[in-house]
């Protein structure tokens, strides 16, 4: 396989992992068991007052068994985590031509490749049994994943040949993904009332969803460049 076509995998492979993470959570929030940290007697999940993480519990908070809806958010999770490191390999293609360019392609790797791993381990330690664990790797993966937005932004700035815009919405993403992040720093995801509950996840799941939105832009947008390249 040679680098072209490796490049339009990865690029493929994020889009693809995107959908099914969309698909997948969407489902498991169907079959989600009840129960939210202020509500534990509510029967179904509430978008605006329960968080992803919840969807992991292998008990929800209602104390019902959760295996469906774990399982799903598990896996879907943990392939759109993985994307993240084939995707930055691939873009980091465009970037070789100077030595700045060079160092920096190798940050952003490194970058990707951290925010992987932390996200496949958050991932694999549910909320309800490894609740300072999960959350401790959830703020490692969120502050590198900041570090792959604001590096690969830098990166596209510099280079004359590849389209500002998608720095400019990386640049947007970027602060809406650092407010998150000081959101889950300061509050730890531990609201002690309803507006409070509100309001982190309601900031979680744009946080969530934009990330999703940007980064498929980023992805379907690398793809018509790379399939643009005459070799």
């Amino acid at each position: 396989m040679n680098e072209k076509n490796w490049n339009e995998l990865s690029f493929m492979f994020l889009i693809i992992a995107i959908i099914q993470f969309v698909i997948l959570s969407t489902i498991a929030m169907i079959f989600y068991t009840g129960g939210t940290k202020l509500d534990p007697n509510a029967s179904n999940y509430s978008f605006w007052t329960n968080f992803f993480s919840d969807l992991g519990r292998t008990k929800s908070i209602s104390g019902k068994s959760n295996l469906i809806s774990c399982f799903l958010y598990i896996i879907s999770g943990t392939i759109l985590a993985v994307s993240i490191t084939p995707f930055t390999i691939g873009i980091s293609h465009f970037f070789k031509d100077t030595d700045l360019e060079k160092k920096l392609r190798i940050v952003l790797i490194f970058f990707g490749f951290i925010t992987s791993t932390f996200w496949v381990a958050a991932m694999i330690t549910p909320w309800d049994l490894y609740g300072s664990t999960h959350l401790l790797l959830g703020i490692i993966y969120t502050t590198t994943g900041v570090m792959v937005l604001l590096v690969l932004a830098i990166m596209i700035f510099l280079k004359d040949s590849y389209p500002n815009k998608y720095a400019t919405i990386l640049v947007y993403y970027f602060v809406l993904y650092l407010f998150n992040l000081i959101i889950v720093i300061l509050l730890k995801y531990n609201p002690n009332t309803i507006t409070s509950l509100i309001f982190q996840a309601t900031i979680q799941k744009i946080a969530v969803y934009v990330f999703l939105a940007t980064f498929f832009y980023l992805g379907y947008g690398a793809l018509k460049i790379e399939k643009a390249i005459i070799q």
